[in-house]
């Protein structure tokens, strides 16, 4: 874990961005001490959002919230509500 990214409180200000309905397989690390990477799995609802247009959107929220704990570079998986990626445990 980079030292003085708060993993918690990450997690919690990106499950209370609109369309996200849960978070899972969080990993945080640093490359060098300066860059930090995340790599994470979005629940969201297919209702909510229906097009490539709004996952786009989604992505943007979760990237932003990323840049405010200085993590520079993201994966992100969007995983619709229902459809299970095997990995919510992690």
């Amino acid at each position: 874990m980079p030292e003085g990214v708060d993993q918690e409180a990450f997690s919690d200000e990106v499950c209370a961005l609109p369309g996200v309905l849960d978070l899972h397989d969080l990993h945080i690390w640093t490359l060098n001490g300066e860059q930090h990477i995340a790599s994470l799995h979005i629940v969201y609802d297919c209702a909510d959002a229906t097009s490539p247009e709004a996952l786009a959107t989604l992505k943007e929220s979760v990237r932003q919230v990323a840049r405010r704990y200085q993590l520079d570079h993201l994966t992100i998986e969007l995983d619709p509500r229902g459809c299970s990626c095997g990995m919510e445990q992690c």
